[in-house]
């Protein structure tokens, strides 16, 4: 979920899902399109033979958009850089477990279990992805339910405002001696 652009790095996803190909797998891709990239995309898919199994679902609302995390097995964000990335939080507090890469802020999914955080490339995308595909659903849901406590102890607007007012209490304690 997030714009077709070249830094989200769907074509690399796209390329690592030909060669894995996981049995009884759909991949879907949610966004709108940026400067046509959609073109390169469905392309990409055609020429990977990947017509029936990767599905680019064009923007979608908010209702969707909670409605498709809460039916994914996993969340994929192979995005070469992100400054947070809400996305990937959205999906963590569905319950869903994610794999992104080191150019996102996500080194808590691997210390939290509630997905993997991995290098740039096909080959790290493609390695994470078999691992995980292969998993049953009763622990890719263990995960996932990490990945909602994470959001729920950490990111929810009471904690991160908490947080920020423990911040500017620290930097006024520190200025006032």
């Amino acid at each position: 979920m997030g714009r077709l652009h070249p830094v989200k790095g769907y074509a690399e996803l796209i390329a690592a899902w030909a060669e894995v190909r996981p049995a009884g797998w759909q991949l879907g891709i949610a966004g709108p399109d940026e400067d046509g990239y959609r073109a390169t995309l469905e392309a990409v898919i055609r020429e990977s033979g990947l017509k029936g199994q990767v599905h680019l679902l064009g923007e979608v609302d908010d209702t969707l958009k909670w409605s498709l995390l809460d039916q994914a097995e996993l969340f994929l964000a192979p995005s070469k850089t992100e400054n947070f990335g809400m996305a990937i939080a959205e999906a963590l507090q569905s319950g869903t477990p994610v794999i992104t890469t080191k150019g996102t802020p996500w080194r808590e999914l691997t210390e939290q279990d509630c997905g993997w955080w991995i290098d740039h490339g096909s080959r790290a995308l493609e390695r994470t992805l078999a691992e995980a595909t292969a998993y049953g659903a009763e622990v890719l849901r263990a995960k996932g339910g990490n990945g909602h406590r994470l959001i729920r102890e950490k990111y929810t607007w009471e904690r991160v405002a908490a947080s920020t007012i423990e911040l500017y209490r620290s930097l006024l304690k520190g200025k006032n001696q």
